[in-house]
């Protein structure tokens, strides 16, 4: 079925239906302080995605997706106010032309 991030406490209702990503990294300083990376919908297709662990939710985080396709590949924190996520997008259709993505918050 593809692979998900979900993290469902003991007690909590069911989720719906889980959105399809394709997982590239994960860093985390703390348990309340984690970030994962990746794509959306399939390898060809689709927006960069970055997600952020409080230590209780997972938070879409806005991720620059200046192209038709994004990814982040790769994602290193050394605290909750310094991540750095790196990745490419392609503004080409043909998909033949790749360009460095870079994002730090």
């Amino acid at each position: 079925m593809g692979d998900h991030i979900l993290h469902r406490p003991a007690g909590a209702a069911a989720l719906g239906r889980p959105v399809r990503l394709i997982l590239y990294g994960v860093a985390a300083t703390s348990a309340s302080n984690a970030w994962a990376v990746g794509a959306a919908t399939t390898i060809s297709t689709g927006p960069a995605f970055e997600l952020h662990w409080n230590g209780s939710k997972w938070t879409n985080m806005v991720s620059p997706n200046p192209g038709d396709t994004s990814k982040m590949f790769a994602v290193a924190a050394s605290s909750a106010g310094n991540v750095w996520a790196v990745g490419e997008f392609t503004s080409d259709p043909s998909g033949a032309e790749h360009r460095t993505l870079a994002f730090h918050c």
